[in-house]
């Protein structure tokens, strides 16, 4: 469901067809999650989040170690959906405990210990990240590759309608390409949100994001450029266009997960799109009935797109 803000950016990107240069490749990808889209919901048919998924090139990350997400799971993934009243009791009692900010790491950045539970990264690789990994290794021959730049579109984080370019890194901000990027517009500049995957002396407590293995936008660039090919620069941003506040997104992907899971348990169908709580999540993601979202999200991802097609035309000799 966190699809159709992308797809509506990469639509009129193409409709635009701005650039003609030999010396730059543009590449879109469009929809991974096939079921997601058709369904309006986050995860796959089997309850795996693909944005925590792609984990290549090493071992399957166990999550054992996170406590916060094992002592919280009957919060998190109920066996039916309860009432506003129960969730923000409940909420706040995990907030007050553990913190806001620790809180939101543990939930968010992934988990492989509850099948179908919030934000499950799942056991392996699932299918259609096999299928784009097999792809992008297949793609051509990226021997003479400068500058490689990703733009992963995500919803729902942030200020209703605004963007915020995240960027997980070990550097400090001027060291990266990310802001060199972004320095020809201070509207951009102002929208950078670095989270940091090394150890720091206390949690972030100043970001809307969250440190996460498995990302889409981490590991796609790893599949294309290996650590070796030192010469080759690469920048990743998620751009995330705000809908509603945190917990109100997240109390709209607990209940219906717990639907989900009650129909389930129960040999029930599964209720059709237009049941008010399946409704519910693609108001939360893609609130596309609000003609002003729309719009600002549009602009913004166009805005974006060419700072950075700009930027590769610049440093590659283009014009």
């Amino acid at each position: 469901v966190e699809g159709y803000a992308g797809s509506a950016i990469q639509v009129a990107a193409l409709r635009q067809n701005k650039y003609r240069a030999d010396h730059i490749a543009i590449m879109f990808v469009h929809g991974i999650n096939a079921h997601g889209m058709r369904e309006k919901r986050r995860w796959t048919k089997e309850g795996i989040d693909l944005n925590r998924n792609y984990v290549i090139d090493q071992e399957w990350p166990s999550d054992e170690n996170n406590h916060i997400y094992q002592k919280a799971n009957q919060f998190l993934n109920p066996p039916h959906p309860d009432s506003i009243f129960s969730f923000y009791l409940q909420a706040l009692y995990y907030i007050i405990r553990n913190g806001y900010t620790a809180s939101k790491q543990a939930v968010a950045g992934g988990q492989s210990i509850f099948p179908g539970g919030l934000f499950y990264r799942g056991k392996r690789l699932a299918p259609p990240l096999v299928a784009l990994d097999s792809f992008l290794r297949d793609l051509f021959p990226l021997n003479q590759v400068m500058y490689a730049i990703h733009i992963d579109i995500h919803t729902g984080l942030g200020p209703r309608g605004e963007d915020t370019l995240i960027v997980q890194t070990s550097k400090q901000p001027n060291d990266t390409l990310e802001k060199q990027i972004c320095a020809s517009d201070p509207n951009s500049l102002e929208r950078l949100d670095f989270v940091y995957t090394v150890p720091t002396a206390k949690p972030q407590q100043d970001t809307i994001a969250y440190t996460m293995l498995g990302g889409v936008a981490e590991t796609a660039l790893h599949v294309l450029f290996p650590k070796s090919k030192n010469a080759i620069q690469t920048a990743r941003f998620v751009q995330e266009f705000g809908t509603e506040p945190p917990l109100a997104v997240l109390r709209a992907l607990r209940n219906e997960a717990a639907l989900i899971r009650h129909c389930a348990t129960h040999h029930l169908p599964l209720p059709s799109p237009e049941h008010p709580i399946r409704k519910r999540i693609a108001h939360v993601f893609a609130p596309t009935n609000d003609s002003l979202w729309t719009t600002k999200v549009i602009d913004r991802g166009l805005a974006f797109f060419h700072q950075a097609v700009t930027f590769l035309l610049q440093h590659t000799g283009g014009k």
